[in-house]
């Protein structure tokens, strides 16, 4: 038997029912019945999140100026959302620069299909589905 099981065994198997090797369906019903008021409690908790934390690490949180902390970061980071849209527009331009001409050369004669070529033409895939979508599978690298 599994750790688990042992202990389950150990715990509440053989004080309620002796030492026994199976349950039937009735016997597992009533352990699942005393411990639903358990799961009820354990559900109904709050702070059960914090709880792993400790007391002395929740007062220290709670003392502190965390929030106002973490609202100053989230501050600096909007203040720097264009400029990181930037770079992201910009890397993407250079992805279409880069891969734009081999995209195409695919699209109209499959080139590297009939020639297997070695570059990997896996990296673009076709919408074929309306025939007007060309979507960059592009793996980082």
């Amino acid at each position: 038997m599994g750790d688990w099981i042992s202990r389950l065994h150990t715990a509440v198997v053989k004080p309620m029912f002796g030492d026994r090797a199976a349950l039937d369906v009735g016997e597992w019903a009533l352990i699942s019945a005393r411990f639903a008021a358990f799961e009820g409690w354990v559900d109904g908790k709050k702070g059960a999140a914090v709880e792993k934390l400790g007391l002395n690490r929740v007062r220290e949180i709670l003392a502190g100026n965390m929030k106002e902390s973490l609202t100053a970061l989230i501050e600096e980071d909007k203040v720097l959302e264009q400029e990181a849209n930037a770079i992201a527009s910009v890397d993407r331009l250079v992805r279409y620069h880069r891969d734009l001409f081999y995209a195409l050369e695919q699209l109209a004669s499959f080139r590297d299909f009939y020639l297997r070529a070695p570059k990997p033409s896996s990296r673009w895939a076709v919408s074929i589905s309306d025939g007007s979508q060309l979507r960059s599978l592009h793996q980082s690298g």
